[in-house]
């Protein structure tokens, strides 16, 4: 309570002179996030001061509504906020620092808020531009707001890029352990091993030969595919549309996904067995003659339809690309 009377008098002093508030003024008000929660007292003379920061106001509510609803909504977003606040505001350069501060309005405990922005839903996540002049107001001045759904309101990266796009500041966001993601993973290698142990080393005769071609294909497709272009970059292995979307192609030949390394890997050691079973097959002299040639029209049209994608999918990365099927 204390705190806050400060902060009014502080705020109503420099409003008075015609100053413009920085962020240094409102550092000490700060939660453990770097968050300043604003309450009825003091949110009329923070929301129309001049300010040289953008103002990240996340509008929520604690209590339930007049149908006796609690906002799960509210909830939901409040951990993804917590965690990019904190990311914002202590790992982002201190000579980065001035550019934005984080407000929390309670509307249970701040009625004048409701009132000037006419909020008949909650939550609302918003983003005020540095705002000089003399009539700036969070009421009437323009804003970028954050879609909040289910979806978005737990996606940590989603809101922490909405965030550095609009301040242009960015930062890396540590994601949290994900138990279930650890064990699809865990399962899959699991199986893959357990499948080249029982399944596959048996039936291979010349087992120094076979690590040698597996260790060949794997130099030759993370030299071919991209791996140290997304490595250097820092590039997330899936990433995603403005509907959440995976996005499997980059749509320019100067970038591209993290996903796009196993999918290429994919066509072109699918295009290459193709090749390779023709060869095989040819020179079998158990194999009779009437089923090499199936198995040459079998491979011939896999490697026609797996080259036709390949193509599809390069014509998407270079788009005046003439050559397709």
């Amino acid at each position: 309570m204390i705190c806050s009377f400060v902060l009014l008098i502080f705020v109503l002093f420099e409003t008075i002179l015609g100053k413009v508030v920085i962020k240094k003024d409102l550092q000490q008000f700060q939660d453990d996030n770097g968050i300043i929660h604003l309450t009825e007292d003091i949110y009329k003379a923070v929301s129309s001061t001049p300010r040289n920061f953008y103002s990240i106001l996340f509008i929520t509510s604690s209590t339930v509504n007049t149908q006796g609803k609690v906002c799960d909504l509210c909830h939901q977003f409040t951990p993804t906020w917590n965690k990019v606040a904190w990311t914002f505001t202590h790992t982002v350069p201190e000579k980065l620092q001035f550019k934005f501060v984080f407000f929390e309005v309670d509307v249970s405990a701040n009625p004048s808020l409701v009132k000037d922005l006419s909020l008949t839903t909650m939550p609302h996540c918003i983003v005020y531009q540095p705002g000089r002049e003399q009539d700036f107001a969070w009421n009437t001045s323009g804003f970028y707001e954050y879609a909040l759904t289910p979806e978005t309101a737990v996606d940590v990266v989603k809101f922490a890029n909405f965030i550095a796009k609009t301040v242009s500041v960015w930062v890396k966001v540590k994601m949290d352990f994900q138990n279930d993601v650890f064990l699809s993973y865990f399962i899959a290698v699991l199986v893959g091993i357990l499948t080249i142990k029982k399944v596959i080393l048996p039936r291979v005769k010349n087992k120094g030969r076979f690590f040698c071609c597996m260790f060949s294909i794997l130099a030759m497709v993370l030299s071919i595919t991209g791996f140290k272009f997304t490595q250097m970059n820092a590039i997330p292995f899936i990433a995603k549309d403005a509907d959440g979307g995976i996005m499997y192609f980059a749509g320019s030949s100067a970038w591209q996904f993290g996903i796009e390394i196993f999918s290429v890997s994919l066509m072109y050691l699918g295009m290459g067995l193709c090749v390779l079973i023709m060869i095989f097959a040819m020179g079998q002299d158990h194999i009779s003659h009437k089923m090499k040639i199936i198995t040459a029209c079998i491979m011939n049209m896999a490697l026609f339809c797996l080259f036709a994608y390949f193509l599809s999918c390069y014509k998407l990365k270079v788009h005046n690309y003439p050559y397709t099927l």
